[in-house]
């Protein structure tokens, strides 16, 4: 399973994971993963941003983050 690293607003929470082979973003509002970001990487340059708002794909990234305000 991949580090993650977790940032958390007033109400939403950002988990910072790898899927389908590339560095990416989980976007979790109430827990629940609403959208996910997949950044392509070359050269150590971005060269582009996929978004997923299925909810059928975001399945596989439900799951419970911390809790906002929960000790680290």
């Amino acid at each position: 399973m991949p580090t993650t690293k977790e940032f958390h607003a007033q109400l939403a929470a950002f988990s910072q994971t790898w899927f389908n082979g590339a560095p990416g973003l989980v976007l979790y509002e109430h827990d629940q993963a609403v959208s996910a970001f997949q950044v392509d990487v070359q050269r150590g340059q971005v060269v582009g941003i996929a978004v997923l708002r299925n909810p059928e794909k975001l399945a596989a990234f439900q799951r419970s983050p911390p809790r906002l305000g929960a000790a680290q």
